[in-house]
């Protein structure tokens, strides 16, 4: 057989500009072709190998825009793609003798950027800073957001800057701190890292989730809860209004994310949702589920503008379809200090292939909604006295949580507002009564400031 080295290069259709990508190369007889320096084979190298991923069971390679392979003569399958907004390519390239060149194109699917929206990824571990980056830009994100585990990673903790930042994809290093039953915090833009990054650690066995919470705030930080087992330290440091967001991945149960967040977001209570990829080898992509955040008119991107839109919850969460949510001419995380005495509100889903459910929830009720593919909309236009808060959700048929937009805040639902808080607060105590008496201890000084601030909200 006839074999060649080919070099090749994927472009974006519209300006020509070389982009990194996420490349299969198949041969005629469905083999691997991987390019120079990637494997073509994961199973001598276990499940740690920057730069390639497993998509539906199909080995592929990251590549910075232009790669050389070894390619055979006749037939090769080329599929290159760079997150959902652009259209990836799908082509049959017969190579004959003599042809050392392929060249391709993707189609963006729309400009982001235009409108302020930039894609990030806030929950990988186990990539350096480099192979984040091209992990990132590959699959079409602005911002990775490493998580530091142990001491050897936490080598690249970056504070408040990135650790890396090229061709419009910035990565940054925090922490992801484990604590036991629960999944731990992840602690970003914090200028120092917070300490232990175990609670078992000898020496701070007192320590609390709480108290890392309550540091990583001190220290400018953004603090992450993964969404998993609800206790009682995760309820105090959430009524103390030190978690930031709820982080829902493909780990998580998105249905219970959501009964915790509407709880909340009818108690008044800034949490906001963020998802990430939870990546922490090659069977999964970054970004397959990001967090879309908007950054305010004008503003360029950078990784402290991007966390302080982030947390103030101008952002909504997507495994491919493009969220639109517009209340009154305001966006996700918008707040109005009064109800508005009529609303206009416009949902809408894009770039979706197969039918989706698109609903408008409303303190926790569905409003209205609309079933299609492609593009789905949803439009009201009436008034809405008492509502608490408005969001945007899309589900696939089969049920699926495929999207969901961060609150519009609308100033209505006090009666709604005074029974939440009564319900999260009876929540904390049952979790409260079932502690053991060591753990009661441990915990006495979060459980008595998480009541104390409680309490106190104004109604």
């Amino acid at each position: 057989m006839d074999w060649q080295v080919v070099h090749i290069r994927i472009a974006d259709a519209n300006s020509g500009q070389a982009i990194p990508v996420r490349l299969r190369l198949r041969g005629a007889e469905g083999q691997v072709l991987a390019p120079l320096g990637r494997w073509s084979d994961l199973t001598p190298h276990g499940r740690q190998a920057p730069g390639h991923v497993l998509v539906d069971g199909e080995l592929c390679h990251y590549v910075e825009g232009a790669c050389e392979a070894r390619l055979p003569a006749g037939a090769i399958e080329v599929v290159a793609a760079h997150g959902p907004g652009y259209h990836p390519t799908t082509m049959t390239w017969t190579r004959r003798a003599g042809q050392v060149a392929l060249r391709c194109a993707l189609s963006p699917r729309r400009q982001p950027a235009a409108e302020g929206w930039y894609a990030g990824d806030p929950m990988v571990t186990n990539l350096s800073p480099q192979a984040a980056w091209l992990e990132g830009a590959g699959e079409g994100l602005s911002v990775v957001l490493l998580a530091a585990t142990d001491e050897r990673s936490l080598l690249d903790f970056s504070a408040q800057a990135p650790a890396l930042e090229r061709t419009g994809t910035l990565v940054a290093v925090g922490t992801w701190n484990g604590h036991g039953t629960t999944t731990g915090l992840l602690l970003h833009h914090s200028h120092r890292v917070v300490f232990p990054l175990r609670l078992a650690d000898e020496g701070f066995q007192h320590y609390t989730v709480d108290d890392w919470a309550q540091q990583c705030h001190r220290k400018r930080g953004w603090v992450i809860w993964p969404v998993s087992e609800l206790d009682a330290e995760v309820m105090a440091t959430l009524l103390h209004d030190q978690i930031d967001a709820l982080g829902i991945t493909l780990d998580t149960n998105p249905r219970d994310a959501l009964k915790l967040a509407y709880q909340l977001w009818d108690a008044d209570r800034p949490v906001g949702l963020v998802a990430g990829s939870a990546k922490t080898d090659a069977l999964r992509a970054v970004g397959c589920w990001r967090t879309w955040v908007q950054l305010p008119p004008g503003e360029p991107l950078t990784f402290t503008q991007w966390i302080e839109s982030a947390r103030l919850r101008r952002a909504f969460i997507s495994r491919g379809p493009w969220l639109h949510l517009e209340v009154n001419g305001q966006g996700p995380g918008a707040v109005f200090s009064m109800a508005p005495s009529r609303l206009q509100l416009r949902a809408l889903a894009a770039d979706v292939e197969e039918d989706v459910d698109l609903e408008v929830v409303s303190d926790g009720e569905v409003v209205a909604s609309a079933v299609g593919s492609e593009q789905v909309q949803c439009e009201l236009a009436q008034a809405w006295p008492d509502a608490g808060w408005v969001a945007v959700r899309c589900w696939s048929r089969g049920g699926e949580l495929l999207a969901h937009s961060n609150p519009v805040t609308l100033g209505g639902g006090q009666s709604r507002r005074t029974q939440a808080r009564e319900h999260l607060l009876g929540q904390l105590s049952e979790k409260t009564s079932r502690l053991s008496a060591a753990e009661a201890k441990r915990l006495s000084t979060s459980l008595t400031e998480a009541r104390a601030h409680w309490e106190a909200l104004k109604p």
